[in-house]
């Protein structure tokens, strides 16, 4: 496979590219480094939210076995909850770091809409709770 290039060559062809347009040298490094964290950061999320899932299916077959206390299960089902809270925050996270790489390479994304996309991703999310 000939073709393929590897990482550190994608990397340079992208700056050789932003150079050309006259971009940030900077702005693209900085943007590949973060894209690249948060791609490793949903990577690690992702193993975690799949051993919750697991942990839980554990938790459900114990619970009707009558092994496991109903306060025990219903902590492992909010703790798998939680986990996939965090791997939805994180696939935000690195759809907003590819919109900014490829905006430092030249792309046309109007500033007023990511200015909106990052006040949306910072925004707190409420959680509706149903009373019994």
């Amino acid at each position: 496979c000939g073709n393929l290039l590897s990482s550190s060559e994608r990397r340079q062809a992208i700056i050789r590219k932003e150079i050309r347009r006259g971009m940030s040298r900077a702005d693209v490094e900085n943007s590949l480094v973060v894209l690249r964290r948060q791609q490793q950061s949903q990577s690690q999320l992702t193993a975690v939210w799949n051993a919750r899932q697991d942990a839980e299916k554990r938790g459900e077959r114990l619970f009707q076995e009558g092994l496991m206390d109903p306060l025990q299960r219903i902590g492992l089902t909010k703790a798998q909850h939680a986990a996939r809270l965090s791997l939805t925050e994180s696939a935000l996270a690195v759809s907003l770091a590819t919109l900014q790489l490829y905006r430092s390479l030249g792309g046309g994304w109007p500033d007023q809409g990511i200015a909106s996309l990052n006040r949306e991703s910072s925004a707190p999310i409420h959680a509706h709770r149903s009373h019994p």
